[in-house]
């Protein structure tokens, strides 16, 4: 059962701010990107978008993080506005002259990927779906298309497969 977002009182300031924009603006979108020196993807993702329209939370790679930012607010307006994405579909106007498809995040990169949600839906992963938005590359190939370009398949990873035991995706 997820957290009630007009109860933040008895928990930290994060976890307090985290509840208090998911009352006020029906989702929060955390950001995260390495730390200095370090290698690895830089990400963001929803929480809060499954609590109030039951649409999986949305996590986007690679973007710069005001893009990533905007691309998940955009998925969710269109999502209060009663639209539904679907795996396999391609969708417009998320990023301006590209299209974007979907694909359900396996559970088993959760606990890697996003932490806040897995709080929010009181640690239970298996509460809570997610979708990956998947942009394509300059010639509008998807990571899974034949030919797709380098770049675009190495800054998304593909969460829809199941993780390797033991093994971090990165």
């Amino acid at each position: 059962m997820p957290r009630d977002p007009k109860r933040p009182d008895g928990f930290n300031d994060y976890e307090q701010k985290l509840l208090r924009t998911i009352d006020e603006f029906a989702w929060q979108v955390t950001s995260v990107i390495p730390r200095k020196g370090d290698e690895g993807h830089a990400w963001s993702y929803s929480t809060g978008i499954f609590y109030h329209y039951r649409h999986p939370e949305i996590i986007v790679f690679n973007e710069a993080s005001d893009l990533r930012h905007s691309m998940i607010n955009a998925i969710g307006k269109r999502v209060r506005q009663g639209e539904k994405f679907e795996p396999g579909r391609v969708y417009a106007e998320i990023i301006d002259g590209y299209d974007v498809q979907f694909r359900p995040v396996d559970v088993t990169h959760y606990q890697d990927w996003v932490n806040s949600s897995i709080w929010f839906y009181d640690w239970d992963p298996a509460s809570f779906p997610m979708l990956q938005c998947f942009y394509p590359d300059m010639n509008g190939k998807f990571p899974w298309d034949a030919g797709c370009e380098q770049w675009a398949i190495d800054a998304q990873p593909l969460l829809y497969e199941p993780k390797e035991t033991g093994k971090k995706q990165q």
